[in-house]
């Protein structure tokens, strides 16, 4: 449903004031001939006050209902105000008033409307039936009925409760027409709000997203960075005695830092192109990973159970990034020195993830690895499972991270996510 301005539908009774006012006026500017000023004000001033009721009874509802009261406190007085035969359907304008001033948005003027719109529908009747109230006092302006007339009172009853009946239909029509706008205003408030969801959740995803990328930004850059400065260290102790070894060490900083590079134009090509237009690490890559990290020098055991199952992109993703983020915080809290275990154990439904990690200072490491503890355990339930991280209870210099991801079967809701995750 369109919704029209609000100054283009306060403009709509003023329009039809004048447009009546413009008809009535041409059609009786040849009826009026005399120059007495005092007749010329009497034939036009009815005219102009049933207008003044029509354009008004929106915008000044109070000021429409004096106009058409004036109008027949005028025409009851002056005589030379009331309409002639050829133009008692002027009357009209007093429906159309009513009509307008029962779609007005104000509450207290539209019910007072209703007995307005009755009492000026039975006076409507009279001028044109009462005898008293015709154009020359003595005989009726739609029937011409003399004052003598046999029966005129109940006449007068019967058409009088007819206007107001016709009045109070009028009322129902701008009822009904205040019935729509306030739909239309419903309605245009209901779109907004609508709107409102819809720009909210577009920034919430956004903000998921640089998030999402930010993260996998500190994955990468945290995970090369810590084995080229554990080879760094080892290269530099070792140049001086042992250079083969100095050399082996600084061909896997140029390994790391090229594969990181190239993760991060991966990263940064996916956001300029489709989700499915660059490769990203799955299961398949986590034995190469564990061996730079043991090039780096981080004594890594790994030990796999159970029967593989079925992970979505996105899932694998989330075991990979765990993974590199726990063996990197493990090189990173405790250096060449460190020793860390990776179990991952298939299970039925899904897939266990414990990374056991010793010569970290637990305190220390949750607090510096805050980000990355964060990180990983949003990926986790992003891939439908969750996330633990903290040192162990029987051994303060043991810190261990356990994960558990479910088979994609079991986790319907992953395919809803896996693009937004899948594509960083």
């Amino acid at each position: 449903m369109t919704v029209p301005k609000a100054w283009m539908r306060s403009a709509i009774e003023p329009a039809i004031a004048v447009l009546y006012f413009v008809l009535w006026g041409t059609a009786s500017a040849g009826r009026m001939q005399s120059t007495d000023i005092w007749l010329f004000a009497a034939y036009w001033a009815p005219l102009l006050l049933i207008c003044v009721g029509i354009g008004l009874s929106r915008l000044l509802p109070w000021v429409s209902m004096g106009g058409v009261a004036a109008l027949f406190l005028l025409q009851w007085i002056v005589v030379d105000a009331r309409f002639t035969n050829d133009a008692w359907a002027v009357y009209g304008g007093v429906l159309l008033a009513i009509i307008g001033l029962a779609s007005t948005p104000g509450r207290l003027p539209h019910r007072l409307a209703l007995p307005f719109g009755a009492v000026s529908g039975a006076l409507v009747a009279l001028f044109l039936l009462d005898p008293a109230l015709g154009p020359r006092g003595t005989h009726a302006l739609l029937t011409d009925w003399p004052l003598t007339e046999p029966g005129v009172a109940g006449q007068l009853l019967i058409w009088g409760l007819a206007g107001a009946a016709a009045g109070v239909g009028g009322w129902f029509i701008g009822h009904a027409i205040y019935s729509l706008d306030a739909r239309a205003a419903l309605e245009a408030a209901r779109l907004e709000v609508e709107l409102n969801l819809v720009r909210a959740e577009s920034e919430l995803q956004t903000i998921r997203e640089r998030d999402t990328i930010a993260q996998d930004v500190h994955d990468i850059m945290a995970h090369s960075l810590s084995v080229i400065i554990a080879q760094a260290d080892g290269a530099r102790y070792l140049a001086d005695t042992r250079g083969v070894e100095a050399r082996d060490s600084l061909v896997a900083i140029a390994e790391s830092a090229r594969e990181s590079l190239v993760e991060v134009r991966m990263l940064i090509d996916s956001l300029a192109s489709e989700p499915e237009g660059h490769s990203a690490p799955g299961l398949a890559d986590i034995p190469a990973l564990v061996e730079r990290m043991r090039a780096a020098g981080l004594t890594v055991e790994t030990t796999t159970s159970g029967e593989p199952g079925s992970l979505t992109a996105s899932q694998q993703i989330a075991v990979y990034r765990i993974v590199q983020e726990s063996l990197t915080n493990a090189m990173k809290h405790a250096g060449r020195n460190a020793t860390a275990s990776l179990v991952l154990a298939w299970e039925p439904n899904g897939v266990q993830l414990t990374i056991r990690s010793k010569g970290i200072e637990p305190t220390s490491a949750v607090e510096s690895a805050r980000r990355g503890i964060r990180g990983m355990t949003e990926r986790a339930k992003m891939a439908g499972g969750w996330l633990t991280a903290a040192p162990d209870e029987k051994d303060a210099d043991v810190f261990v991270v356990t994960a558990f991801v479910p088979h994609a079967a079991a986790a319907p809701a992953v395919a809803t996510v896996d693009q937004k995750v899948g594509s960083v």
